[in-house]
């Protein structure tokens, strides 16, 4: 019986994207020329944590993971390993 509904993975991909940005986003309001005075290689460091990281690192592994465990949660079902809630 396939179970209807989004995976639970998938919450707790969404808590750790916006539990990342939250965090960053503190840091930055709290941290006076944190966005703009700390650089690396000439380039304010924010663009790396938040262009690279942020925009396409953790996406990337998000929607790998979101693809990932459904997958594995239904070969296991199929071989009658998983619990069928």
């Amino acid at each position: 019986m396939k179970k209807k509904g989004v995976p639970r993975i998938f919450w707790y991909g969404i808590a750790l994207l916006y539990s990342y940005t939250f965090i960053l986003m503190i840091a930055e309001m709290n941290s006076p020329g944190m966005t703009f005075n700390l650089k690396m290689g000439g380039a304010p460091l924010s663009f790396l944590y938040n262009g690279f990281i942020g925009v396409f690192a953790m996406n990337v592994f998000l929607a790998w993971l979101w693809y990932y465990v459904p997958e594995q949660e239904d070969k296991r079902a199929a071989a009658g390993g998983g619990k069928d809630k």
